[in-house]
């Protein structure tokens, strides 16, 4: 009886120092869901998360400005850093380097090593790199960038050191409670890759084809592909039906100029569903516009059968993201959790909560 006190007054401690996560805290019912697959023996689950750009503009680091030329992100992603708490993995297209100073003059897209901290603490940990944000015209800049992501801890997918790490790491296969999912990405925009660099992954479709299969000799159970489309808007939906055919589960189309657009959850033959995200947008907005300010997290659950060793897709689902920006505050919010009260105190006058059912 004594242990359990102490467990409570621990607990009560924890609660105060994190008081804000717990005002905010997961619904009931999620941790619900949670319990009911933790208890089944019968079968493994894996959660995954897929978020859209993570953006670090000039006008953004405005926000993240403290005294003495530090920077503070802690507002920008609290409040959906708890949809985190139950994932395996959270994926997001990394649309900005580390390159160093100066971050808003020569390198355009380059962010503080703090910004890097604070999506490993948010609960990020698969980047995809396949994106011109992502490269500089000098290669020592993108290697100093991919070292410090690397020395994060974080799993790193379409943009390398070298061509022998690419060739020796990719594809990425993640493997939890016996559940082997394969991430791949790829840009079709390569208007600032030398042609020779063979580091950077470039959408070529038989180049595709191969990692394809190669992730199924890997024995990957399921595939997740984000591709960044650029400006390139021809023949998008034959290729994404051609994708699927070769055995890709969830395709996540990202663009730098535009919001979330459409997902589709497309039914095979046998059952099989897959999912389609056309463009899913940026998970943290630069510009407020109504074509811009609006994303959604895929949340994703699979399962696998412990006597027939089957895994396939139990459950998915879209919670939808605006982000606030105003005079003196910046933070990334789940819409659905504010309509219903799990997230309070937010402050948001008229106009800014219309933008946000909007975007809704």
């Amino acid at each position: 009886m004594k242990r359990h006190f102490v467990l409570i007054l621990i607990l009560l401690w924890c609660t105060r120092i994190h008081a804000q996560f717990e005002k905010m805290a997961i619904r009931e019912i999620s941790s619900e869901m949670e319990s009911d697959l933790v208890n089944d023996t019968n079968n493994s689950y894996v959660r995954i998360m897929l978020c859209g750009d993570i953006l670090h503009t000039a006008k953004q680091m405005e926000y993240a400005k403290g005294p003495s030329a530090s920077f503070n992100y802690r507002l920008w992603f609290r409040n959906i850093k708890p949809l985190f708490f139950f994932s395996d993995f959270v994926i997001a297209n990394l649309r900005t380097s580390f390159a160093g100073e100066p971050y808003d003059n020569i390198y355009n897209y380059s962010a503080p090593s703090d910004f890097l901290g604070e999506l490993s603490y948010s609960g990020f940990n698969v980047l995809m790199l396949a994106n011109k944000q992502n490269i500089h015209s000098e290669r020592y800049f993108t290697e100093k960038s991919i070292n410090k992501i690397d020395l994060m801890g974080f799993y790193k997918v379409g943009n390398y050191m070298s061509p022998n790490e690419k060739k020796t790491n990719y594809p990425l296969v993640l493997e939890k409670k016996d559940i082997r999912i394969a991430f791949l990405n790829y840009s079709v925009d390569t208007s600032k890759l030398d042609p020779s660099d063979r580091s950077f992954n470039k959408f070529i479709l038989d180049s595709v084809t191969k990692d394809i299969l190669q992730a199924k000799k890997m024995l990957a159970d399921f595939i997740v592909l984000y591709m960044d489309n650029g400006s390139n808007t021809e023949n998008k939906m034959a290729l994404y039906a051609n994708l699927f055919s070769l055995g890709v589960h969830v395709i996540v189309g990202t663009s730098s100029n535009n919001g979330f657009t459409t997902a589709d959850v497309l039914t095979y033959s046998g059952g099989e569903k897959k999912i389609l995200v056309d463009n899913i947008g940026a998970i943290n907005a630069d510009v407020n516009t109504r074509e811009t300010n609006k994303t959604a997290v895929i949340e994703i659950i699979l399962r696998r059968n412990k006597l027939s060793k089957q895994t396939n897709m139990h459950d998915m689902g879209f919670i939808p993201i605006w982000t606030l920006m105003d005079p003196n505050r910046y933070s990334v919010l789940p819409i659905s959790n504010i309509e219903e009260g799990y997230v309070k105190n937010i402050g948001l006058n008229f106009m800014q909560y219309s933008k946000m059912k909007m975007a809704l």
